[in-house]
């Protein structure tokens, strides 16, 4: 799949002050987005990893893994990928 530029809200963009990836989330392919596999009223987004590479947002959580990333909840949120 080719990549496109995501529109997001700067202030959202802003917000996103510990990204170590350069907000590559923004001009990646969708299938290079770690996959939200559930999200809880729009806050809480329960992810999947294909790649093993370090992200400050990623958070464990039992078994599995949050992302408290601003940007890709937004990107969630409003494109629902």
């Amino acid at each position: 799949m080719t990549s496109t530029a995501l529109e997001v809200d700067e202030t959202v963009v802003n917000a996103t002050t510990e990204c170590t990836k350069n907000l590559r989330c923004l001009v990646s392919s969708r299938s290079e987005l770690c996959q939200v596999k559930h999200c809880v009223q729009g806050k809480v987004h329960f992810i999947e990893c294909e790649r093993i590479e370090y992200c400050s947002y990623q958070m464990s959580f039992g078994t599995g893994f949050v992302c408290n990333c601003p940007v890709r909840k937004y990107i969630y949120n409003s494109y629902g990928f």
